[in-house]
């Protein structure tokens, strides 16, 4: 069984609000000053950003098309 779209659209808005806050965090991360350490942290928000757009905005928009506002 499919989830139903009101569902869809409440998991998108979360993962879209979500998705632009890790912008705040990119925006701390930037101030560190040991490159090392900012490169690790910079990694870690890659992979939050892949993991939300990837596995729960892409995946979505397959199932609803319609959502999608390209």
């Amino acid at each position: 069984m499919m989830m139903d779209i009101e569902t869809a659209r409440k998991i998108i808005n979360a993962s879209i609000s979500f998705d632009q806050n890790i912008g705040m965090i990119d925006d701390a991360v930037s101030k560190i000053s040991c490159q090392k350490e900012k490169k690790l942290w910079a990694a870690k928000i890659g992979k939050l950003l892949q993991i939300i757009n990837e596995d729960f905005i892409n995946q979505i928009y397959k199932l609803y098309p319609e959502l999608d506002p390209d």
